[in-house]
């Protein structure tokens, strides 16, 4: 249904302005908030995304204690944050791709 690809929409929208940020020296400190808005967006995909949810909370402690303490957070932590986005982006992508699918086939057997 549309609604499943918009919460999906979200998660790749957010995913992907994070990435552009990462990937292409944007500042670091809205990334925190970003998280935040991208685990709430996860939070409506139901159990599809429920990893990326788990794994999401403990990159979340860490990117926020770096933030907290140095203003940047550290080769390491953005090498697992884009990790972390580029496959739940992906991930987010083909389900929107197969969810597509299905509902145009339901649509031609329908007819």
């Amino acid at each position: 249904s549309s609604g499943i690809n918009a919460e999906y929409g979200e998660v790749i929208s957010i995913s992907s302005l994070m990435l552009d940020e990462l990937l292409f020296g944007g500042s670091h400190k809205y990334i925190a908030h970003q998280f935040a808005l991208l685990y709430r967006a996860l939070a409506t995909t139901g159990l599809a995304l429920q990893t990326y949810r788990i794994k999401g909370e403990g990159l979340f402690n860490t990117l926020k204690q770096e933030l907290e303490q140095f203003e940047t957070l550290s080769v390491d932590t953005q090498e697992l944050l884009i990790q972390y986005l580029s496959t739940l982006k992906d991930q987010s992508q083909s389900l929107v791709a197969s969810n597509l699918v299905s509902q145009s086939f339901c649509e031609i057997t329908e007819y």
